[in-house]
C-alpha cells in the first residue's frame, strides 16, 4: 500500500469514528433518557414492574404495559406481590410506596419509616404484612394499613449491587432483576471506546504528517515537451517539417525519440537542431536568427559634360508682328552688305568664302 492510499485509509477509519460516536450520541440521547434499573415481577412472570432512571414505574401484564407512575422520591427498592395485586416501592429519606396495580395505579398510602433509604423491601405470600430493611440494617415488618407491627421473624432481603449489568435477586414470594444501570454503563463504555480510537487515529495520522511520509504520490512520465523560444520572437518552429507554432510556445505530450528543429522568420537566416526527447524532460530551444545581408543595387551611369564645345544657344523666336515688313530693293542692299562683309573677312584670314561663311554662322 502506497503511503497517499494509507494515510487515506487513517482518515476514513478517523471518519467512521467518529460518525460512530455520533450515533452512539444520539442514541443515548434518544433512548437513555428512559431506561430500566430495576425489574420485579410475580412468579409465573405474568406481571411485572420497571423502575427507570427518571423514577417512574412502567408495570407490565402479559408483557403488556398497563400504566406508567412518576415517583417523587428517589426509588431504592421495590416488590411485587404473589397475585400481582400490589407493589411495595421504598425510596431514599425511608419512605415507602403501596399501591394497587389492577388497571391503573391507586396509591394506597406514603409512609416514612426512619430516616435512611430503604435499601430492600418485600410482599409475603399472605399478603398481610410488608417487609422493609433500610442501611441502618434496621428491619420494619409493616401492615397492610401502613402500621409498624414489630421486627420481623425472618432477616430481611438485601439488594447487593453487581458488577455485572443484571443480577437476579428471588424469594418463594417474587421474582426481581436489578439492573445496576448496565444500559447506561454500556453506553458509556461505548463512548469511552470511541473517544479512545478517536485519539488513537488521530496521533497516528499526526505522525504520518510530521515525519513527511504522507508525500503525494505521482506516476512516473512518460512523455517529454519542448520550450521552443527565438530571438527575435515570432518565429516558425518546424517539428520534422511540420509547422507546430510561432515562438514562444510549447509542445506538450512528445514520445521519446529524435526529431529535427527548424526555426524560420522572413528576412532572417534559418536554424535546424537535431535533438533526443527523453520522458519528463523539456528541451528548450532558443535559436538566434541573423538579419540577412542585402544585395548591393546597380549604380545610375552619369555622362561627363563636354567644356569643349560651346553651349548650343537656344533658338529665340520673335513674337509675331514684331518684325518691319522690308521691301525687295532693301532686302539686296541687306544682303549685299553681308555678302562684302563676308569677301573681307575671307581675305583676311585666307579662307573661301564659303568656308568663312560657315564659320560666322557656327
Amino acid at each position: 500500500m502506497k503511503e497517499k492510499p494509507r494515510i487515506q485509509f487513517l482518515r476514513l477509519l478517523l471518519v467512521i469514528s467518529i460518525s460512530f460516536f455520533i450515533l452512539v450520541i444520539s442514541a443515548s440521547s434518544v433512548s437513555g433518557s428512559q431506561f430500566i434499573i430495576y425489574s420485579v415481577h410475580t412468579p409465573n412472570n405474568y406481571y411485572s414492574a420497571d423502575v427507570t432512571n427518571d423514577n417512574s414505574i412502567v408495570f407490565h401484564e402479559d408483557g403488556q404495559q398497563l400504566w406508567s407512575q412518576k415517583i417523587d422520591d428517589q426509588v431504592k427498592s421495590i416488590a411485587i406481590s404473589s397475585d400481582g395485586k400490589n407493589l411495595a416501592i421504598g425510596c431514599d429519606g425511608g419512605v415507602i410506596y403501596l399501591y394497587t396495580t389492577d388497571f391503573s395505579p391507586t396509591l394506597l398510602w406514603k409512609r416514612t419509616f426512619g430516616n435512611t433509604l430503604i435499601k430492600s423491601i418485600s410482599l409475603p405470600d399472605t399478603n398481610n404484612f410488608i417487609e422493609a430493611s433500610n442501611t441502618l440494617n434496621q428491619a420494619f415488618l409493616i401492615t397492610k394499613t401502613g402500621n409498624l407491627i414489630n421486627v420481623p421473624k425472618t432477616p430481611s432481603v438485601t439488594i447487593v449491587p453487581s458488577k455485572t449489568p443484571t443480577n437476579y435477586l428471588q424469594d418463594d414470594n417474587t421474582g426481581g432483576t436489578e439492573n445496576t444501570g448496565g444500559t447506561q454503563n454500556s453506553l458509556i463504555t461505548l463512548i469511552l471506546f470511541t473517544l479512545i480510537i478517536f485519539g488513537i487515529l488521530f496521533v497516528i495520522i499526526k505522525i504520518f504528517e510530521k515525519s513527511g511520509s504522507t508525500s503525494t504520490y505521482q506516476p512516473h512520465p512518460t512523455t517529454g515537451s519542448i520550450y521552443s523560444e527565438s530571438i527575435p520572437s515570432g518565429a516558425h518552429i518546424y517539428l520534422d517539417g511540420v509547422n507546430t507554432g510561432v515562438t514562444p510556445f510549447t509542445i506538450w505530450a512528445l514520445n521519446p525519440g529524435t526529431y529535427v528543429l527548424k526555426s524560420s522568420l522572413n528576412g532572417y537566416d534559418s536554424d535546424t537542431q537535431r535533438i533526443t526527447i527523453s520522458a519528463g524532460q523539456t528541451f528548450v530551444y532558443s535559436p538566434t536568427l541573423h538579419l540577412l545581408k542585402s544585395s548591393p543595387h546597380p549604380q545610375t551611369s552619369k555622362t561627363t559634360p563636354d567644356t569643349t564645345k560651346p553651349p548650343i544657344q537656344p533658338i529665340k523666336f520673335s513674337p509675331p508682328g514684331s518684325h518691319t515688313a522690308l521691301s525687295f530693293r532693301e532686302l539686296i542692299t541687306q544682303l549685299g552688305a553681308k555678302t562684302s562683309a563676308w569677301s573681307k573677312n575671307a581675305r583676311r584670314t585666307g579662307r573661301s568664302s564659303k568656308t568663312a561663311y560657315y564659320q560666322s554662322d557656327y
